[in-house]
């Protein structure tokens, strides 16, 4: 049971729970679940928020290696 929890909150190794495998499995689902929705949200919100940044990077990169830039309407 000491791999299930460590894929758990710390706080869980103090519960009553830590005597229960099944208990201790379904959080671990849970917990586990929940990390790779987060996980999955912030890439979004990054995606979103970075995209002009990124053009502006692309930018840079290209008048790096040369290639001239013209502004488009």
């Amino acid at each position: 049971m000491g791999w299930l929890l460590d894929r758990l909150p710390p706080e869980y190794r103090l519960s009553p729970v830590r005597r229960q495998p099944l208990l201790l499995a379904m959080a671990a689902r849970t917990q586990a679940e929940a990390t790779l929705e987060a996980t999955r949200e912030v890439y979004r919100g990054a995606r979103a928020g970075l995209r002009d940044r990124l053009r502006e990077v692309g930018l840079v990169e290209e008048a790096l290696q040369g290639r001239s830039w013209r502004p488009r309407l």
